[in-house]
């Protein structure tokens, strides 16, 4: 029960973290900012399947998450489990809508959540395209950093700019949440459907 309640917690965090709101018809309003950020298009042609492990720290709160992440020309795919293989919630987006299938008893910003993908790993283009002001981004060699009206909202550190995939973290100091990432598997395979 204590579990649940944690995942419940875990769950609420999410929602505010992503304002529980969208604009347009892919666009997400950044947390705690009046920017908006519009999901790109997947333009992948190889399919990459991937599993990672998420750490959330939250003031006090701590969570582990496995997440299974699966990219192809078609969309992607986003499975969250307890450590003990109890799935939280699914989130599948076509490029033209996004769904999910929520067990907790709260509502969770899919779109926020896909957003927040793309932000961390989308190529640097795909995402400055997304971005809407007042909201800009800044990248070095292993971070990337989000601003509004000046102030940082977001950065994300990668600890190998050629794999940032690998391990990264994403840091949102004005809402006091960090996810600590580490990939655990990642399969590419070459995507033969026509």
């Amino acid at each position: 029960m204590t579990r649940l309640v944690k995942h419940l917690s875990l769950a609420t965090l999410l929602c505010v973290a992503g304002a529980c709101s969208s604009f347009g018809h892919r666009c997400t309003q950044f947390p705690q900012t009046n920017g908006q950020y519009c999901l790109q298009p997947i333009i992948s042609r190889d399919l990459i399947s991937m599993q990672q492990k998420v750490e959330l720290n939250f003031n006090d709160l701590h969570e582990t998450m496995i997440v299974d992440l699966e990219v192809n020309a078609k969309g992607l795919q986003f499975i969250a489990f307890t450590p003990l293989g109890q799935k939280l919630i699914q989130i599948n987006d076509d490029n033209f809508k996004i769904t999910s299938n929520n067990v907790l008893p709260t509502h969770l910003d899919s779109m926020m959540l896909v957003g927040l993908l793309q932000l961390a790993l989308w190529p640097s283009d795909a995402v400055l395209n997304g971005l809407k002001a007042p909201l800009i981004m800044k990248e070095f060699a292993q971070e990337r950093i989000f601003f509004s009206n000046g102030k940082i909202v977001m950065s994300i550190q990668y600890a190998d700019s050629f794999m940032p995939h690998n391990q990264l973290s994403i840091n949102m100091p004005h809402i006091n949440l960090r996810l600590d990432i580490n990939q655990l598997l990642i399969t590419p395979k070459e995507n033969h459907a026509q």
